[in-house]
């Protein structure tokens, strides 16, 4: 109630249809976050996370498995592993045999896992939902991404404000737990260049002007 009037907002509502074509899914769902976001005051990344979460793009939980793709190798290893390989710097059975046919050091995986940059959220928030965020996610979704080819500058904006939410930093194993669909694609050939990427963000919130080069 405001001012003695109340205030109805009318929500668009779209059945859970596999073959809606993407561009207009796409559209809708982020018609629907700005709608909550000025609502509830969320931020728009985080009201598109519960919109692909209603629609069916995704489960309402994060990631549950990872598809590890090192050029024509790939293996689906459970995120949970991942964290723990973060944790504690032992990689599964399923993990290390990967890395190992992979011809990858483990010790260098997980700091390209676990490295952290630190954002500020309100400033992320507004850049990852602006023209230059989309650039951004844009090339960041060509190493992360989801494997059904589903919205995915969407989703991994939805787990970059998500990871952010928590204490303002970053790592590419936050983006994996927090990814919104059940599988998550990384290639792992450029794991180091998505913490780069990461990096440069993180160097061009700390300077304004340095946003018109990002992406």
């Amino acid at each position: 109630m405001i001012g003695q009037q109340q205030s109805i907002v009318s929500i668009p509502v779209v059945a859970r249809d596999q073959n809606l074509p993407g561009r207009v899914l796409r559209r809708t769902l982020q018609g629907w976050s700005r709608i909550l976001a000025r609502v509830c005051g969320c931020p728009i990344g985080f009201t598109f996370f519960l919109g692909i979460a209603f629609f069916g793009i995704a489960p309402a939980q994060a990631a549950e498995t990872a598809i590890v793709k090192y050029s024509i190798l790939r293996e689906s290893i459970p995120v949970k592993d991942l964290s723990e390989f973060g944790k504690t710097g032992t990689p599964s059975p399923a993990l290390a045999a990967h890395l190992k046919l992979a011809k990858r050091d483990p010790a260098q995986v997980r700091q390209n896992l676990t490295d952290t940059v630190k954002l500020d959220k309100k400033l992320a928030d507004r850049v990852l939902n602006s023209p230059i965020g989309d650039r951004f996610l844009d090339e960041l979704s060509t190493a992360i991404y989801n494997p059904a080819g589903v919205a995915d500058r969407q989703a991994l904006r939805a787990a970059l404000t998500l990871s952010i939410q928590d204490d303002g930093k970053l790592s590419v194993l936050e983006v994996l737990e927090k990814y919104p669909t059940q599988e998550v694609m990384i290639d792992g050939d450029r794991m180091a260049e998505v913490y780069q990427q990461l990096r440069k963000l993180e160097k061009r919130l700390k300077n304004p002007l340095g946003l018109l080069k990002l992406g």
